[in-house]
């Protein structure tokens, strides 16, 4: 997060090449069964959104199951998702943008990928529908790593890779450290966002996505500095839960620890940390709160109130094993997308 937060200060020190910035986030929600059935914000993602191609092809999924299995008229009740198509036409909206402000007529989209993708899937349908949508604007994948070796910015800080200008960088890699493997990665990133291709997202749009700034929103005045309404500010404020900030020499954040640390069963500690699999319950919040009670490394951290979503018996299904007969929970993911 430091060095994210050190490309974002340079970048602005310098003046933007690229005032423009692309968004497509997911505002994930879970039913909290402690407060009555309302719902509850888990996080906000702003980068690498996964599963809006997931959501459009299991959408019809769902509705064949439901057919088959004798029930065709209960499918009126099923939501649909157009995500996978509003997420490509919006590539495609700030793609003409550029190409509008650029004068470039051959301007590509740079998919920035991971070294090894496993969510090909979901990825590819973005892509194939970009394709479909626009049949003439290139698409190409690359990780970051790879990206060093093909990349260059002209005197008008135009990107270009090989010899192919770049309109838009579509991000589905970079939220974690572990994308950036030495400081050649961390070279490519900063010439990224030096560059006037617009970014999905920019990096300030990146960061705006930490579980730092979701827990700050949710101090008293904070969401009022945004929405003058007191209706949209009492509708926003009741989907947050309590989060807190673990702030050294601080009188509140130490209090929390100590609730944590003899209750840990109704917190959950998250890191500054994308991409899932991050967060720790628990007895390991436990564990993790007194190694760093006393350190630095607890600004790297907040704490929440552990959402508790009713649970439903259905089947569950992993590649490799039997399909499972257990409980499970449900999160709503709410796809939107800004340009600004």
């Amino acid at each position: 997060m430091a060095r994210l937060l050190q490309i974002h200060n340079t970048v602005l020190e310098e003046g933007l090449t690229q005032k423009v910035s692309l968004g497509l986030f997911r505002s994930d929600y879970m039913i909290d069964s402690l407060t009555d059935g309302t719902i509850k914000q888990v996080e906000f993602n702003t980068i690498a959104c996964g599963s809006a191609a997931a959501s459009y092809v299991l959408e019809k999924w769902h509705r064949n199951v439901v057919t088959l299995l004798g029930f065709p008229d209960r499918t009126k009740n099923m939501p649909l998702s157009d995500a996978l198509h509003g997420y490509a036409n919006a590539i495609l909206t700030a793609h003409e943008h550029y190409i509008k402000e650029s004068g470039s007529k051959t301007a590509a989209i740079l998919i920035v990928i991971e070294d090894r993708t496993l969510n090909i899937g979901d990825q590819r349908l973005v892509e194939f529908e970009i394709l479909k949508l626009a049949p003439s604007v290139r698409t190409i994948r690359k990780s970051i790593t790879n990206i060093s070796n093909t990349m260059r910015l002209d005197e008008r800080r135009r990107l270009y890779i090989n010899d192919f200008e770049i309109g838009v960088v579509y991000y589905r890699a970079g939220y974690s450290p572990d994308f950036y493997h030495s400081e050649v990665e961390w070279n490519v990133r900063l010439q990224l966002e030096r560059s006037l291709a617009i970014k999905c997202p920019s990096i300030q749009y990146q960061l705006a996505g930490s579980k730092k700034i979701q827990q700050q929103l949710a101090l008293s005045g904070v969401v009022e500095r945004f929405l003058s309404e007191p209706e949209e500010v009492e509708a926003v404020r009741q989907v947050f839960t309590g989060l807190y900030s673990l702030d050294m020499n601080d009188p509140i954040s130490n209090e929390m620890i100590k609730r944590a640390i003899n209750n840990p069963s109704v917190f959950v500690l998250k890191p500054q940390r994308e991409g899932g699999g991050n967060n720790l319950f628990n007895e390991a919040i436990t564990k993790r709160l007194l190694e760093i009670q006393n350190s630095d490394e607890r600004h790297g951290w907040i704490l929440m109130d552990r959402i508790q979503p009713p649970s439903v018996l259905n089947y569950m299904i992993r590649k490799g094993e039997e399909p499972i007969f257990t409980g499970v929970v449900g999160e709503l993911g709410i796809f939107g997308v800004i340009m600004g």
